[in-house]
């Protein structure tokens, strides 16, 4: 069996990183598989498995490599095109019905369809794209049972066609120099930090990061904590108003996009998913594998499936800043034990949950 794994690029999102984790499994596993790329870029390169094979189709928009990806399929006849994002998994079918192969298109959808008029004009313009081409594909793949329910009933999906499979998040990774010696050193307890705070995400509308600093800014008046923010995004200047305006500067850094976590997992007292919405949250994931207690919202989807309806860590409303930091606070204060946290998450480990991929793959 031939797989193609289809990528817009190599950023630093989750999304990408699953599908280099099972890129690296399968090549690891002496199965057939290369990488379709629309752009060569991004920090996650470095990880893919030198054996694996690059096809770039050099286009500078997704849309604008349909032509290169189906001329691609039509010469190398994969039997499967496996891909996530919505304009990428789109892209997908399209290419795969216009090859006229036999090569079949697997989507990943790994985010909750959700309702509000806060969308923007390319999220309304994909979900409608969605309800004609998701239909067409011979497998969709949900991260969770609430992205799969919110397929059928927001995008009119047969729920035959769906099969809910495990991220294969928990990698084991070779020990290496860190080159956040800055971040590490500010990340560190002191006599008067008691407590170091992580969270970790694209700065947007979805993480809801504002709602976190104003959490945490209610912790400030009972602990002495530290919060650090890892990730990038467009809503950086408006979380670093808000951090002003809490006079918060030497308690709360938004640190940047960090490829290398381990160090501050290892680190940290307490991990915080502030989320509107998610689908199957992987730092939430990463930071149970390595033992650290977590508090997150009650988004859909995907925490309260991960955390066992709050056995493994506490859940709050969305956008509650004050019932946040009670849970915040708790959590610091009563700990669940770091081996029964690790074992919690042991389906995401990229063994166990590779296989289940294949099984689908090859079933198809």
């Amino acid at each position: 069996m031939k797989i193609t794994i289809l990528m817009q690029d190599f950023a630093g999102g989750g999304a990408e990183r699953i599908m280099i984790n099972l890129a690296n499994y399968m090549i690891k596993n002496n199965i057939n598989v290369n990488i379709a790329v629309v752009r060569d870029s991004g920090p996650l390169k470095n990880i893919i498995n030198h054996d694996i094979v690059i096809n770039v189709l050099s286009a500078n928009r997704v849309l604008f490599s349909l032509l290169s990806l189906t001329k691609f399929i039509s010469k190398y006849k994969p039997d499967i095109v496996l891909s996530t994002l919505k304009h990428v998994n789109i892209l997908n079918v399209m290419a795969c019905k216009l090859s006229l192969t036999k090569t079949k298109s697997v989507v990943r959808e790994a985010c909750h369809i959700i309702d509000g008029e806060d969308k923007n004009f390319h999220t309304k313009i994909s979900e409608r794209l969605m309800k004609i081409f998701y239909p067409m594909a011979d497998l969709i793949i949900s991260v969770s049972e609430g992205v799969k329910e919110s397929l059928i009933k927001k995008i009119s999906i047969d729920s035959k066609k769906i099969v809910v499979l495990n991220n294969p998040t928990i990698v084991k990774r070779k020990i290496k120099i860190n080159k956040n010696l800055d971040l590490l050193d500010w990340f560190s307890k002191s006599d008067s930090i008691q407590y170091l705070i992580l969270a970790i995400g694209r700065l947007s509308y979805q993480k809801d990061f504002s709602t976190l600093i104003k959490a945490f800014s209610y912790c400030t008046i009972k602990v002495n904590a530290k919060l650090l923010i890892l990730g990038d995004g467009n809503d950086r200047n408006n979380l670093e108003k808000i951090i002003n305006k809490l006079n918060l500067n030497q308690k709360i850094l938004l640190g940047g996009f960090v490829d290398d976590i381990d160090e501050f997992m290892k680190k940290a007292d307490l991990f915080v998913l502030s989320s509107r919405f998610e689908g199957s949250p992987n730092s939430l994931i990463e930071a149970l594998s390595f033992g650290t207690n977590v508090v997150s919202t009650d988004c859909p989807s995907g925490p309260r499936q991960i955390l066992d309806n709050g056995k493994y860590g506490k859940l709050v409303s969305i956008g509650d800043d004050k019932a946040l930091a009670d849970a915040m606070l708790e959590s610091l204060h009563n700990k669940i034990d770091d081996v029964v946290l690790i074992e919690s998450v042991s389906k995401y480990r990229i063994d166990t949950a590779s296989k289940r991929y294949m099984e689908c793959l090859q079933s198809i």
